[in-house]
């Protein structure tokens, strides 16, 4: 039997980010959302969501969420940044897309040997 292991922490997505945690935002998953580590995110009003739309990136979950009946506040890298694309999830969202949409943030995507 295989073991398995998914991702664990932001330690998985991030090469580097910005001194005194800069790169770093509070923000608020909408109820109802799934969202795993990793996972490209979109702001949808004061709430944020799992992003449909490469043109809406907006910032890549640091911590898993899935809240039931309220909403919940995780982490997530919102700029200046390098990150690795192995360990994201683009949500069958054009990576290419997302990407540029992320560099247009300062996040900068790079291959996990880079």
């Amino acid at each position: 039997m295989a073991l398995t292991e998914g991702l664990r922490a932001g330690s998985d997505i991030i090469k580097y980010e910005a001194p005194c945690r800069y790169s770093r935002k509070k923000v608020t998953i909408s109820d109802g959302e799934v969202v795993a580590i990793g996972s490209i995110l979109e702001k949808d009003g004061d709430e944020w969501i799992v992003c449909t739309t490469a043109a809406n990136a907006a910032g890549i979950a640091l911590e898993a969420a899935s809240p039931d009946g309220d909403s919940a506040d995780i982490v997530a890298i919102v700029r200046h940044a390098i990150v690795i694309s192995d360990n994201l999830d683009y949500n069958s969202v054009d990576e290419d897309d997302i990407n540029a949409a992320l560099e247009d943030l300062g996040i900068v995507i790079e291959d996990a040997l880079a």
